[in-house]
């Protein structure tokens, strides 16, 4: 799997292909998906996406020229098996979260994507999927909400069901 970033100047009647953010032929079964873009505060824009096989990781980039070039990937979390979402908060952090198969993650950065700190590790059960996004207003302590699932049961079992929670954090 590949990374490609598209673009559209007419409100999404014809797209076309800007760039390749990662061929995955660095990655485990040549892997790069489910890629998050999020603004820098010096207008780059930093991307984050995971490899599909173990060691289950999530990388980033960098562009500093409207997505046209990418910089070198850095490793920002390992044991992230399921989804990686990634937002940019009202006061300028981004934040990573990620399922590691059984419970929910967190990584914050304060130094725009370039570094992110200890990985937490909330407790819920999450191993499906994850997506956060800031609840408030820029100066103002924002809240975090965090849509997450969790699947039961064997993935085409009869028994399968998964289940979606909404979790709000304040810092």
């Amino acid at each position: 799997d590949e990374v490609w970033i598209g673009y559209t100047d007419d409100g999404g009647a014809t797209w076309g292909m800007l760039s390749q953010a990662d061929s995955g032929s660095a990655h485990a079964l040549h892997s790069a998906c489910e890629a998050q873009l999020a603004r820098c505060s010096d207008n780059s824009v930093l991307i984050v996406y995971r490899t599909i096989a173990s060691p289950w990781e999530t990388w980033a980039r960098r562009s500093t020229d409207g997505c046209a070039t990418w910089s070198s990937e850095w490793r920002v979390a390992t044991n992230s098996i399921n989804k990686t979402g990634m937002i940019r908060s009202p006061d300028g952090d981004h934040i990573i979260c990620f399922g590691n198969g059984s419970t929910l993650n967190l990584a914050q950065s304060w130094t725009d994507g370039a570094t992110f700190g200890t990985v937490l590790n909330t407790g819920y059960a999450a191993n499906i999927y994850t997506q956060p996004f800031t609840i408030g207003v820029a100066g103002v302590t924002p809240n975090l909400g965090i849509v997450f699932g969790n699947e039961v049961g064997s993935q085409y079992g009869p028994n399968n069901y998964s289940s979606v929670y909404y979790q709000e954090l304040t810092r």
